[in-house]
């Protein structure tokens, strides 16, 4: 009888599919959601009280090493007397979300006037800008990012990054393609990552109709499968 429940479950074991993502390991819950004014930033300041502090406009990050960083935010009336045009890049605001004790490191939302970004504060004191949220290996030494503004229809970006030594060493950037979408990205293995794409040209419907493909080289760059200007053509789902 003990054999026979063995038997099941390494058969079930077996039919499993291979976990290629890994859970966050800055901790973020997956329904997590920004927004300018009300953003989980304020979670991460109750639970956190000894890394994170914001005063009004200020937030101070305080790092494992016993150095800190202070981050101000932009706000309308720190913007009213820029010259038309650059009244939009002058709003920028800092939220800290999440931090991976481990590598003394924070993830920041970066919201704009009209977008957002992502960041990783290092407790060097700089700031590693990304295109969104990190999506990271299984075994998180490396982590995948994009970001798309179909609003612009300019082309989306992908930023693949390595941890080797706490630090990252690696950065590739790429686009698909004017008015081509990301929907989402997710690792088959260490080496290669599925891209979901949409069409932001077609009535700006983000149901994801291609099927692109990231591979690490040789030569330890990162390229699309094919040639980039081809994406979308010959991936049709």
């Amino acid at each position: 009888m003990m054999f026979g429940r063995l038997t099941v479950f390494l058969i079930f074991v077996l039919v499993l599919p291979a976990c290629t993502t890994a859970s966050n390991p800055f901790v973020l819950p997956p329904d997590i959601k920004s927004a300018f004014n009300e953003e989980p930033e304020i979670n991460f300041l109750k639970q956190n009280p000894k890394r994170a502090y914001r005063e009004e406009s200020q937030l101070t990050l305080f790092f494992s090493n016993g150095k800190n960083v202070a981050l101000r935010d932009n706000r309308e009336k720190d913007c009213e007397d820029m010259p038309e045009g650059e009244i939009g890049p002058c709003y920028i605001a800092y939220r800290v979300i999440g931090y991976w004790h481990s590598r003394d490191l924070f993830l920041l939302d970066i919201l704009y006037y009209e977008g957002s970004s992502a960041a990783l504060a290092k407790n060097d004191g700089s700031i590693e800008y990304i295109p969104g949220r990190p999506e990271f290996s299984y075994d998180a030494h490396r982590f995948a990012a994009f970001s798309e503004d179909c609003f612009f229809e300019s082309a989306s970006s992908v930023s693949v990054s390595d941890f080797v030594d706490e630090q990252i060493v690696e950065f590739f950037f790429d686009t698909t393609g004017d008015g081509i979408g990301i929907n989402s990205i997710r690792w088959l293995n260490r080496n290669r990552l599925s891209v979901q794409l949409f069409d932001c040209r077609d009535g700006y419907d983000t149901t994801a109709r291609w099927q692109a493909f990231l591979q690490k080289r040789r030569d330890n760059s990162w390229m699309w499968e094919g040639n980039s200007t081809e994406i979308p053509k010959g991936t049709s789902k």
